[in-house]
């Protein structure tokens, strides 16, 4: 295949392509409405499944198209075996995003590759007859989905046809290949299951068969009649930053046994210095590690910093070998794993020794094959890594170790001195706060939920605003949270959401962000199409005032903050409604 071009860049289409948003999916609005959705003819819509879509096509000269790429639920598209984007921005269907990309190919041979996954909530039914038991894993809560689905529409290719539904795109599945695992961690999470690799089969080139088309391309309709499903919407966020990242610290080697503290032999072993050369070959300098057969170990590896990003573990051999890698933000105080709870106190982070790990993350097995590089499918975040390495009859040689850190890729333009040292000495511990909570949406606790709440968003855009002139992020936040009105009126504490929370006191903050951003930015004609929304949201809450102009009986959870001494996070007399 022929990969040498320069690299892509996301293209923002013009505003207003639907007169209005009651004509989407009724008329043509979008470029990719030209194409069809498909799936795998033996996957139903509703049932989870891992798909790699597949396009050889060559060209008899140097090319430049626009690619239009969208997927239900998420999607990875690779031009030639290099990553080109990841998505969706995160959406809901009636605001379903599509990414468009330029992007300049040669002449000759070329592949596409997508990987296409959807993943549904477990039948009431199974949830049920678990009893006590932790439920099966599900959907990342901030997911919202129509039904498995990928579209791919391109402009520009004269020679060629790449359209999904009329080109010969071929599609393997690859569900039976990855187990979803659900994390258990201390306290709430609501990040999404974990991934299980059995890698021999997730390799496999085979069985691939015709791609079916579950929905044709657009027909307008001039009766106004609206066809159910995604509406289209181009993408109005930049591609998430993706860089290559090694270094830190390898803080302890053991032999893999049940979870107990990290002692001061594990923190000293003298294989600590043989995984710390794999971190620190930043010059690509071939040290590699071997882990022999019938072996396991523990490495534990400390970033020395907050990263968000992907697994990046390349390896040879080690035929039925099993690598768990796990993330966590610190390690906990307690004596061990099973006594863990949210309660439970991480004390300095700084210190490994007398402390248990819990966290989360995926895990591969592996076929034997050299140069494998695992699969990932979302992001991860913590400052600590646990790798659980279990060898069977041949040895597992880690040729590389490391991240493909992710984020949005903000560009700060000011800078901070002041006559205080101490706000000078934490300004960079908030700015990467900051940072470690911008991707698709502001996310609140991206370890735990990753989700966007309009309380913390409100606080990260008035951030956004002081700091950093890309405001895109922000202004995509107050589309999300205009777009969650719902027949209560109220827009929702947490959008996108797969389960919808009601709460009165955190839909006031939407207002104020609007307000905010009008105090902010000079952009009248961006906030004046806010103003039906916020007159509809201001009718609901005028309709909750009594007689002592006081709002009355709250829907939803009035939630005001986590005081220890209030119920569930509300104050004196607010469930009460004064």
């Amino acid at each position: 295949m022929n990969s040498a071009f320069p690299s892509p860049a996301r293209v923002f289409l013009p505003d207003g392509a639907y007169p209005h948003i009651a004509d989407g999916n009724a008329r043509a609005g979008h470029p990719a409405e030209q194409a069809a959705w498909i799936w795998h003819p033996a996957r139903r819509s509703g049932e989870t499944a891992f798909l790699r879509f597949r396009l050889r096509f060559e060209l008899p000269e140097r090319t430049e198209s626009l690619f239009h790429v969208t997927g239900d639920q998420r999607f990875q598209l690779r031009c030639d075996g290099r990553d080109i984007t990841f998505g969706p921005d995160r959406c809901d269907v009636e605001h379903w995003t599509v990414q468009t990309l330029r992007i300049l190919l040669a002449a000759g041979a070329h592949e596409l590759e997508v990987l296409v996954w959807y993943l549904v909530d477990p039948p009431v039914a199974v949830r049920a007859e678990l009893g006590a038991l932790p439920p099966p894993p599900a959907p990342p809560m901030a997911q919202v989905s129509w039904r498995g689905g990928f579209l791919f529409h391109a402009e520009g290719l004269s020679a060629v046809c790449l359209d999904t539904g009329r080109a010969a795109w071929q599609v393997e599945d690859l569900t039976e290949a990855v187990a979803l695992l659900r994390p258990i961690l201390p306290g709430y999470n609501d990040v999404g299951p974990s991934f299980d690799f059995d890698l021999e089969r997730w390799g496999r080139d085979t069985d691939a068969v015709a791609a079916e088309v579950i929905a044709a391309p657009l027909v307008p309709n001039i009766y106004g009649v609206r066809r159910p499903g995604w509406r289209l919407l181009a993408a109005e966020l930049p591609e998430q930053r993706r860089e290559p990242w090694t270094g830190g610290r390898v803080r302890a080697v053991r032999t893999e046994t049940e979870s107990r503290p990290f002692l001061s032999g594990d923190t000293k072993d003298s294989r600590i210095g043989i995984w710390q050369t794999l971190l620190d070959d930043r010059e690509g300098l071939s040290r590699f590690v071997t882990v022999p057969p019938n072996t396991a170990c523990e490495v534990l590896w400390d970033f020395e910093t907050y990263q968000c990003g992907y697994p990046a573990l390349v390896v040879d051999g080690g035929a039925e070998a099993e690598v768990a890698w796990e993330w966590a933000e610190a390690l906990y105080e307690e004596s061990d794993a099973g006594r863990v709870s949210g309660l439970s106190f991480k004390g300095n982070r700084n210190v490994v020794e007398g402390k248990v790990f819990v966290g989360f993350g995926d895990r591969w097995r592996f076929a034997g094959r050299d140069g494998e590089r695992v699969p990932a499918l979302w992001w991860r975040c913590g400052r600590y890594v646990r790798l659980t390495i279990r060898t069977g009859k041949e040895p597992l040689t880690v040729k590389k170790l490391g991240l493909l850190t992710t984020g949005y890729p903000l560009e700060r333009a000011g800078e901070w001195s002041s006559s205080d040292t101490e706000w000078d000495r934490l300004m960079p511990i908030f700015e990467r706060s900051f940072r470690i909570s911008a991707h698709e949406t502001w996310t609140d606790t991206p370890y735990y939920e990753q989700m966007c709440y309009v309380g913390d968003t409100a606080l990260d855009a008035l951030s956004n605003y002081a700091w950093f002139p890309d405001d895109r992020l922000s202004r995509r936040a107050l589309h999300l949270f205009d777009w969650s009105r719902r027949v209560s009126g109220l827009v929702a504490e947490r959008y996108p959401c797969g389960w919808r929370q009601e709460s009165a006191t955190f839909a006031m903050f939407w207002p104020m962000m609007l307000r905010d951003y009008a105090w902010w930015r000079d952009d009248s004609d961006f906030v004046r199409g806010f103003l039906p929304g916020l007159r509809s949201l201001l009718a609901e809450l005028e309709s909750l005032l009594g007689e002592d102009g006081l709002l009355h009986g709250l829907p939803g959870w009035p939630f005001i903050d986590w005081v220890p001494a209030w119920p569930a996070g509300c104050g004196p007399g607010v469930r009460e409604g004064d």
